[in-house]
């Protein structure tokens, strides 16, 4: 933890830092960035798979976790978070300022008021910290250039990878293996070089991968159980990558068939224990109060990701809608109807994305708009 004193220095210098460490960070890195949050990273990934099952594609999607990202012992390496700052340019007093603040740090631990011996470390960005989400960042910014084959979706330290492949129908190729079976196959053998990159990077730069919290799902339309014999080929860091039917990534629950259902039981499951809990202090608060709660904590669950689940089944939707009937029959009180939240939602993310405000990978789904001069637009009208 840092003391007053360094976060009131880093509160001044943030705008020069962050300036010059936003140039270096992918488009496909959405935590810790200005505009950008967990709704963006969804928006992102989730409309890759529905285009994949509609054009009767499949996909593999991995789900990485770093080990220890924002831990005491953390995994970013100082000598080479400098190396890399003086490399992209940063030098003279800015450079000398950095050394002594990623420098010098010792820790110990109180345990019955018995203090250990202080020790150094040389690794970890501070825990509360303005600059140490930035120092992340900046730390894993060569991640996805380590994919060859597939495409990552990051934020903060849950990455993902998506490999979108060949084609469901089961069109034979050769005397033994359908045309699916063959695409699959091509498609572990390129993840499996992505994977190993992957390793390679983590020692270059002393990051530590979670084989065991690696999971990975099949989406895909068809009948099969999705998980082929060959599925078994997929290794991370010497160990097999478990193949699951659902996949949690950002708070978003994805299923294998993108129903959105296993999303929509979770967010119902988790909304209505808030509203439990809302009854039972229906005696002591007033209507005003109790709506000042449904809205911070019910509808704050019932909204997350509702830009994904956007196109789930009607009834589906309407599970929300009649939890937020009861909580108007308990607070006495009108809400806006979330159909018209989402719609309100989805219109601010065009907005966003007309404004340019969006970043490299959600900005592609903005059209190409092609500007008329006045000038041009009078003439038109005259004729």
């Amino acid at each position: 933890m840092l003391d007053c004193l360094s976060l009131c220095l880093e509160r001044v210098l943030d705008p020069q830092l962050d300036n010059f460490i936003r140039k270096f960070i992918p488009d496909s890195q959405y935590g810790f960035r200005a505009k950008c949050g967990t709704q963006d990273y969804g928006v992102s990934l989730s409309p890759k798979l529905h285009e994949a099952l509609e054009a009767s594609l499949e996909a593999i999607l991995i789900a990485l976790d770093v080990a220890g990202a924002f831990d005491a012992f953390d995994k970013v390496w100082w000598a080479a978070l400098l190396a890399n700052l003086e490399h992209c340019g940063m030098s003279g007093k800015c450079l000398q300022l950095m050394k002594p603040y990623l420098s010098a740090r010792f820790l110990y631990v109180v345990a019955n008021g018995i203090a250990s011996d202080t020790m150094e470390f040389f690794c970890g960005v501070p825990q509360g910290a303005i600059w140490s989400p930035k120092f992340w960042n900046f730390h894993m910014r060569e991640l996805p250039s380590c994919l060859l084959h597939a495409e990552s979706f990051n934020y903060a330290d849950d990455s993902a990878i998506l490999k979108v492949f060949g084609h469901s129908c089961a069109t034979w190729s050769t005397d033994h293996f359908p045309r699916q079976t063959m695409d699959r196959h091509n498609a572990m053998c390129e993840l499996n070089a992505d994977l190993s990159r992957l390793i390679d990077f983590g020692v270059k730069w002393k990051v530590q991968f979670e084989p065991t919290k690696t999971h990975a799902m099949l989406v895909s339309n068809t009948k099969d159980s999705g998980i082929f014999p060959l599925m078994s080929q997929l290794c991370f860091g010497g160990a097999h990558i478990q193949f699951e039917e659902e996949l949690l990534l950002v708070g978003f629950l994805f299923d294998r068939k993108l129903t959105w259902r296993p999303m929509v039981n979770r967010i119902c499951s988790k909304a209505r224990q808030a509203l439990g809990a809302m009854f039972r202090l229906k005696g002591l608060l007033g209507c005003s109060d109790l709506a000042v709660l449904f809205k911070a904590f019910v509808r704050s669950i019932l909204e997350y990701g509702n830009l994904e689940y956007l196109a789930a089944a009607p009834g589906y939707l309407q599970r929300f809608d009649r939890i937020q009937e009861r909580a108007k029959k308990m607070c006495g009180r009108q809400f806006t109807a979330l159909a018209d939240r989402r719609k309100a939602a989805a219109f601010g993310l065009v907005c966003k994305l007309l404004e340019g405000e969006c970043i490299g990978q959600l900005q592609q789904m903005c059209p190409s708009l092609i500007t008329v001069p006045r000038s041009r637009a009078k003439g038109a009208a005259g004729c």
